[in-house]
């Protein structure tokens, strides 16, 4: 039953499935047993019905569900980061080249002005 349960969502594929109807299924016989183990102690009964069981399952596919819309939203973030911080590095790059060319030019016009202000200071 778990099988055809959790084969209706999208997000259990392949041996994941098999994987998680078996887990499920243990969970529940281990919570059968426990509720034996109780009566025999307490002499109070607790039942787990079929409905238990596909309520466990519904609540693990919203989790999942939820789990997953959450790192859709924090791989989204990453992505917009990554091309955030290329941008930033392709504009780096361009002003490298640009002071690169300037840097001859900057030279020039520093020794220019040392030669004014040379000038200026002999006059």
């Amino acid at each position: 039953m778990a099988t055809q349960f959790l084969q209706s969502n999208d997000i259990t594929h392949g041996t994941r499935l098999a994987i998680f109807s078996e887990l499920f299924t243990s969970i529940h016989d281990s919570a059968q047993d426990l509720c034996e183990e109780f009566y025999r102690q307490e002499k109070r009964r607790v039942y787990l019905t079929p409905k238990t069981f596909l309520d466990t399952l519904e609540q693990y596919k919203r989790t999942l569900s939820n789990k997953q819309a959450e790192m859709d939203g924090l791989l989204l973030r990453l992505v917009s980061g990554i091309n955030k911080l290329n941008a930033t590095y392709e504009q780096i790059a361009a002003l490298q080249i640009k002071l690169t060319d300037l840097v001859p030019k900057l030279q020039q016009e520093n020794q220019n002005a040392k030669i004014q202000a040379h000038d200026l200071r002999t006059k």
